[in-house]
């Protein structure tokens, strides 16, 4: 009885399943054949939308397709700063105050007992 030899499936690269990626572009890396062609599609764009007739007329006639391109600028017109600036000596401060207040207002237990029966 002979044993049948595993095959081993193919991607649609070519690349065998398992193996490690060779060549091309890394991940996140910027292509620059996309920037290029994302360049001459502006300037034609600034050439064909000389005083926003253009994008005037779009959204006067097709409002789904302007609506679509406002959709995808509005993530991008989003500036948010993420710097916090805080005093922590203050802020230390301030929560001592609020525990010592807090502890103020606590009832204090005479912890003294008396022996019972005397």
């Amino acid at each position: 009885m002979q044993k049948r030899s595993r095959i081993q499936s193919v991607n649609p690269v070519g690349r065998p399943d398992g193996y490690a990626k060779t060549g091309g572009i890394t991940r996140g890396g910027i292509k620059v054949q996309t920037n290029a062609v994302k360049a001459a599609v502006l300037r034609v764009f600034e050439d064909i939308n000389e005083g926003d007739k253009y994008l005037r007329d779009i959204a006067e006639t097709d409002r789904p397709l302007f609506m679509s391109l406002v959709a995808k600028l509005v993530p991008t017109a989003i500036n948010v700063d993420h710097s916090v600036l805080t005093d922590l000596g203050a802020a230390m401060l301030e929560a001592q105050r609020r525990v010592d207040a807090h502890n103020s207002t606590l009832l204090t237990i005479d912890e003294t007992t008396e022996p019972l029966g005397h």
